[in-house]
């Protein structure tokens, strides 16, 4: 039989995930365990100064802050949920748009 490598992931709790986390999805020759019980700001900062999972979901400022200190961290790109953070930021300037038109951006003159 094979030996597995024991590796620890820790990742926010998305339905997505849900399959590795219940063991339903196994990596082949890993033996995967799968952290989501905690925020993203103690992940990353446990992962990135503590060292203390093997691969962790972070974001992109902090790995380009750790990358930028030296740490001896490499990414891979993957997005799971495919949600990016530049639109929800979006939709609460549109919404607060809609409430008071005057509040959008497109109305505000710069001095």
């Amino acid at each position: 039989m094979q030996r597995r490598i024991p590796l620890t992931f820790a990742c926010g709790d998305y339905e997505i995930m849900r399959a590795l986390k219940e063991g339903i999805v196994q990596p082949e020759g890993i033996e995967l365990t799968v952290l989501t019980d905690m925020a993203a700001s103690p992940r990353h900062w446990r992962f990135l100064r503590g060292r203390e999972f093997d691969i962790a979901e972070v974001s992109g400022s902090g790995y380009i802050a750790a990358r930028d200190r030296d740490l001896p961290f490499r990414a891979i790109p993957v997005f799971p949920h495919r949600r990016f953070r530049q639109g929800f930021m979006a939709g609460v300037i549109l919404a607060r748009a809609r409430r008071d038109p005057a509040a959008h951006p497109a109305r505000r003159t710069v001095p």
